[in-house]
């Protein structure tokens, strides 16, 4: 069953339709509001949180954009709202470590350099503010544009550069590189 019969079943309300529609996002749910908080126990719950938002909301889905994005735009208002509640206020934890899905296409020597590095940056990245962590996780791990953020997180295009900007040197920084270059490039420019 394609995509858009799935979501007309689901608008109708048929649960296991919806299911099967949030299996698909399920990994890009987790990693958005992973990307705003620290605690994997909170990401979890979150993303469960977002889950039950959008059935309850998928009536009013217009498909202006993708089913992907407001997903997305439901799981980052789903942990912002979370780390703006008194009690995130008050207490802070420091996050749990996710394992590296592993890559049997190279050798274990190079997996484990390979696992080892992309720890080191995921690491780098969970410890830069919430500000430039969610844009980069964003741009990086899910293949947003700056212009697909600005829109979910509805401030400029501008704002997001700036934010990709310094999170970038912070992470240059964190991880003993003078220039970024080995990680994914950026394109900045509009609608990039």
């Amino acid at each position: 069953m394609t995509e858009n019969e799935l979501l007309n079943r689901a608008r109708n309300g048929d649960p296991e339709a919806f299911a099967q529609l949030c299996e698909t996002h399920r990994g890009r749910i987790w990693r958005t509001v992973s990307s705003v908080v620290r605690r994997k126990a909170d990401a979890e719950d979150l993303a469960q949180e977002t889950v039950i938002k959008a059935w309850q909301a998928i009536g009013s889905y217009r498909g202006e954009a993708s089913l992907g994005s407001w997903l997305t735009r439901i799981a980052l208002n789903t942990a912002h709202d979370h780390q703006k509640s008194a009690w995130m206020r008050r207490v802070c934890f420091w996050k749990d470590d996710r394992p590296d899905e592993p890559d049997g296409a190279l050798p274990i020597p190079e997996q484990a350099e390979r696992q080892e590095q992309q720890r080191r940056v995921r690491t780098a990245v969970a410890r830069l503010g919430e500000k430039e962590r969610t844009p980069i996780h964003l741009i990086y791990f899910e293949e947003y544009s700056i212009a697909e953020i600005a829109r979910l997180e509805g401030v400029p295009e501008s704002t997001i550069r700036s934010r990709v900007k310094v999170g970038l040197k912070r992470l240059s920084g964190a991880l003993g590189e003078k220039e970024i270059d080995s990680y994914p490039p950026l394109h900045i420019g509009e609608g990039a």
